[in-house]
């Protein structure tokens, strides 16, 4: 019978290691199963949530701008140009949150009342600097008006990029008006220096009465950014005139201000009039129309920076009115009107050394010097003579 027994052990052992066998099997292939079933959920593409503030649009960084976030938002239209030239159109949004740069396809949208309330759908963009809002569809669903309060800033503070596309205020005296194709920049001097203010021109509206006034302007700081995204100034664009408060008037006619003596400009009792326009009479001592225009009365010379390309002749009397500034430490004018107001005796050219032209003591006057003809300057886009 001990044969019997054993025969008996040996095939419960084979039954229980058949039953163990199949039990690490079954673990095996339920292990296996988890474990693909994670691999496949790692390679699942992540959902992108929506977007709905202009804040959280603009705060993406430049890989999360990549990835194409849906964007839905509902702000104010505060700036629209149908059609920019450079295969887009824009415009600018602004919500409790702040404001974002929306570009769509040229020609989507014809038109867009400033201050329309609408509903924009698109998806994010790294832009051409920060991130924008691209693609995008717009719809109106009603109508508002401007935000009545801005950020005020310096132009150190535009240039530093610290409020990209956001609602601004900027306040200074306009030198200039100057369209180009559809749109109009004014030239506005701030405290720390000059910064250009752009929008889309409006049909009849008046900009040149602009010129020498004192004016608060509403618009969205932009980026000027080059060819490798990097930032490398900023302007603001405004929405129109509406977003312009006249703080101070521009006089009717400048030429009927007092008369100044070249030699009189940044002396100390003139120095509070500097930041206006002021206005010389003197003779013609040189003329490149449409570019600069030099004139001498009794105290000295100052040349002029001019788009007036009226021709005159050497020895007329003119009246000239333009922004007073400095260069190479000499006077000058910029963005200077004449008008002509006689016939004059030309001024004669006072003969010099080299050394007194590099003392500078002539500046903007007419000279006469002599001196072997050496070369011509190749690299000047001006016809400049080599002496010695």
């Amino acid at each position: 019978m001990g044969w019997w027994r054993l025969l008996q052990s040996l095939r419960r052992f084979r039954a229980q290691s058949t039953l163990v066998l199949a039990a690490c099997l079954s673990i095996g292939i339920l292990s296996a199963g988890l474990a693909a079933h994670s691999e496949s959920a790692k390679d699942a593409p992540t959902e992108l949530r929506t977007i709905t503030t202009a804040h959280e649009a603009h705060s993406l960084t430049s890989e999360e701008a990549k990835r194409a976030y849906p964007i839905h938002l509902q702000g104010v239209v505060t700036y629209f140009d149908a059609d920019t030239g450079s295969g887009h159109g824009a415009l600018y949004i602004h919500d409790s949150s702040g404001s974002v740069f929306v570009k769509f396809a040229p020609g989507s949208i014809k038109s867009l009342p400033i201050g329309s309330i609408v509903a924009v759908f698109g998806v994010s963009n790294p832009g051409g600097f920060a991130p924008i809002v691209d693609q995008a569809k717009v719809q109106v669903i009603g109508r508002s008006t401007l935000p009545a309060d801005a950020v005020p800033v310096s132009r150190t503070q535009l240039f530093a990029g610290q409020y990209e596309g956001q609602w601004v205020e900027v306040e200074g005296i306009v030198h200039s008006a100057s369209d180009k194709g559809h749109l109009i920049t004014l030239e506005l001097e701030v405290m720390d220096g000059l910064l250009f203010v752009t929008s889309v021109r409006e049909p009849g509206a008046d900009y040149a009465s602009l010129v020498d006034a004192r004016v608060r302007i509403h618009g969205h700081e932009a980026p000027l950014y080059n060819s490798s995204d990097q930032m490398v100034g900023a302007r603001v664009v405004f929405p129109n005139l509406s977003a312009i408060h006249v703080i101070e008037a521009a006089p009717g006619d400048p030429f009927q201000l007092p008369t100044l003596l070249i030699d009189n400009l940044f002396r100390w009792d003139n120095m509070s009039a500097m930041r206006h326009r002021v206005h010389l009479r003197g003779v013609v001592t040189m003329q490149w129309p449409g570019a600069s225009l030099c004139i001498h009365d009794a105290s000295g010379g100052i040349c002029a920076q001019t788009f007036q390309d009226t021709r005159l002749a050497m020895g007329d009397v003119v009246d000239v009115v333009g922004f007073a500034g400095s260069e190479n430490s000499t006077a000058v004018l910029s963005n200077a009107v004449f008008k002509r107001a006689g016939s004059g005796v030309p001024v004669t050219a006072q003969p010099i050394t080299a050394e007194e032209a590099l003392l500078g003591k002539h500046n903007s006057e007419p000279i006469q010097i002599e001196g072997q003809l050496i070369g011509r300057d190749l690299a000047s886009a001006d016809t400049t003579l080599m002496l010695t």
